[in-house]
């Protein structure tokens, strides 16, 4: 029998998706989500052409002269502005076609158009402040100095780090209504995993996620005194014994501090990026593709706006991998202090079949993807539960 110490979070567990899933299942799983991926496609094939056609065509001095504003912190705002209101014309359908077409007709979608535009609004204004926030002080560091990447990544990796503190007490709560579980039931439950598991809650949060859609999740948010689990409210009707496994799943994310130790890597991917970025935008060759003079002219914006992402994104593959690891070993901490593999195994089957999981996806969707497919995690559970525990272990 093989050590239990050998189920490792740092090796994938191939498994075929037909031993876990009938041939309905996993079609039904690629039929959800293969148009969701086309789709995708093709709103990012928009954005990167309106956005390019901006540049080119030099459309950010024709917004500046428009608006007749004077001063870079001025001119910058209307760009900045322009941009996000340009997004209009691309963003908002796709969420449209999937919360009104494909997500209604998969049985998913409970969101009216209300409450659909009040989100595009929210959304809009909100991508708008946080540009602002950072593009202002970040074109102050470049009009100062040489080394503005340097402190330019100094901004982006602070406000990073305060992002993940704010989020669940001042951005997410833009979006959905969070209040403390207090049923007495599934409570006490929560309650009785964390004590098994060493930790002392900060906080367990039910979201209205219904107000949206059917499909059920959990996560863990927040650092350091804001750091707390919030389940959906339509992961509430499950079987308590399942609902332990989503806790003790996410009660690992925060045992290992995943949030926290994300930082230090994300930090290091956006410092590459901003030095790449500085000698790609100081290139005097791009600098009259995008008719301007110099980098810290609020005319360079569209530029930096569609760099800075496409750089960043080279290390998109490098995070997946990093965030696969995660969840295996928030997968082996609900094995450790739940011990029941079956449990931890129907629960996941509860999670493909209520989201329309692809539980087959090809080898291009999974190098992307920050969770593992659901066999493999249910292989891993498979492989834990046929392993022989140390020897002081249950």
């Amino acid at each position: 029998m093989t050590a239990r110490t050998s189920i490792t979070p740092w090796r994938r567990y191939r498994t075929d998706a037909a031993r876990w899933f009938s041939p309905e299942e996993v079609a039904k799983g690629r039929a959800y989500s293969r148009p969701l991926g086309y789709m995708s496609g093709f709103r990012g094939a928009i954005a990167l052409a309106v956005t390019l056609a901006f540049v080119h065509g030099k459309a950010a001095g024709d917004v500046i002269d428009a608006v007749g504003v004077d001063g870079w912190v001025l001119e910058l705002v209307a760009v900045v502005v322009a941009l996000e209101l340009i997004a209009l014309i691309f963003a908002p359908w796709f969420s449209g076609w999937r919360v009104f077409r494909h997500d209604r007709e998969w049985g998913l979608s409970t969101q009216g158009w209300r409450g659909w535009v009040s989100d595009q609004v929210k959304d809009l204004l909100l991508s708008t402040a946080i540009t602002l926030v950072l593009a202002i002080p970040l074109y102050a560091i470049i009009r100062a100095g040489d080394s503005w990447w340097v402190f330019g990544w100094l901004l982006f990796t602070g406000f990073g780090i305060l992002f993940g503190f704010l989020f669940p007490v001042v951005f997410a709560p833009i979006f959905n209504k969070f209040e403390p579980l207090e049923d007495d039931e599934i409570a006490p439950r929560v309650r009785a995993v964390a004590e098994r598991a060493g930790l002392r809650l900060q906080g367990v949060y039910v979201a209205d996620a219904s107000v949206r859609s059917r499909a059920t999740n959990a996560y863990v948010a927040g650092l350091g005194k804001t750091r707390r689990v919030v389940l959906y409210d339509t992961i509430l009707e499950w079987p308590p014994e399942l609902l332990e496994q989503v806790v003790a799943h996410e009660l690992g994310h925060w045992k290992h501090g995943h949030l926290a130790r994300q930082i230090p890597a994300m930090a290091v991917m956006q410092l590459v990026a901003f030095y790449l970025l500085s000698r790609v935008m100081e290139t005097q060759t791009v600098l009259d593709w995008a008719g301007v003079a110099e980098v810290g002219d609020p005319r360079t914006y569209p530029l930096l706006f569609l760099l800075y992402p496409a750089i960043l994104g080279a290390s998109g593959l490098a995070m997946a991998w990093v965030g696969r690891v995660f969840e295996r070993q928030a997968d082996l901490h609900a094995l450790e202090v739940l011990d029941d593999p079956t449990a931890f195994q129907a629960t996941f089957r509860r999670l493909a079949d209520d989201n329309k999981a692809d539980v087959d996806p090809p080898w291009w969707k999974w190098v992307r993807q920050v969770h593992p497919p659901v066999p493999e995690r249910m292989a891993m559970a498979e492989a834990w539960g046929a392993s022989e525990p140390p020897a002081d272990g249950p």
